[in-house]
């Protein structure tokens, strides 16, 4: 049976490499018909992409890892990504090298730049309306101050951001204007206005 579910690409064999112990893992049945047919060559490039995660993985270290030519790694990641199996992304830090990962991961923060880039594009704009909307919110509560929970709160709800933003980036924006001298920190950490 176990033989059987390796041959269909329905079992997984993996190693553990801290404690060196074998394991299977089922494979659903869609992902089972697309892993079917691929060369060993191209099961070690896509369990290399599997392995990177949500950092993704360069070419150059799939060769180094793997120890495939590098036409064959280039036929098997073209083969890969028109089975939908991995996709190519490209990094804010390094636009012109391609990163793999495989097809259903989320890029992590470090690769696409989080809330603050659109389109690997720093966005400026929308850190200068950010900053705005947060110095005039704070400037209206300047005598009683205002809490970093409320200033999220309106944020969320004021429309600016086609994400949701954390309390954690909402802060990262006030301490900027802290910083910058637009802001101050007053009693119990409430942001105020430093100049009106």
């Amino acid at each position: 049976v176990v033989n059987m579910l390796l041959q269909q690409h329905r079992l997984v064999l993996k190693r553990d490499p801290t404690e060196n112990k074998l394991w299977y893992s089922l494979v659903d049945a869609e992902k089972a018909s697309k892993m079917q047919g691929l060369s060993k060559e191209q099961q070690k490039v896509y369990q290399q992409i599997e392995l990177s995660g949500d950092k993704g993985i360069w070419v150059r270290d799939i060769k180094l890892a793997t120890g495939i030519q590098q036409q064959t790694i280039t036929k098997a990641l073209k083969i890969l990504e028109s089975r939908r199996l991995i996709k190519s992304v490209q990094g804010v830090h390094s636009k012109t090298k391609k990163l793999y990962m495989l097809y259903d991961v989320v890029p992590s923060k470090e690769i696409t730049g989080g809330i603050w880039y659109t389109s690997n594009e720093f966005d400026h704009g929308f850190i200068m309306t950010l900053r705005e909307f947060v110095s005039n919110l704070v400037g209206d509560h300047k005598k009683e101050g205002i809490s970093m929970k409320t200033i999220t709160e309106r944020v969320r709800t004021s429309g600016i951001s086609k994400i949701e933003l954390t309390q954690e980036s909402v802060a990262t924006v006030v301490m900027g204007l802290v910083y910058d001298g637009i802001l101050d920190k007053a009693r119990e950490g409430f942001p105020r206005r430093s100049f009106l």
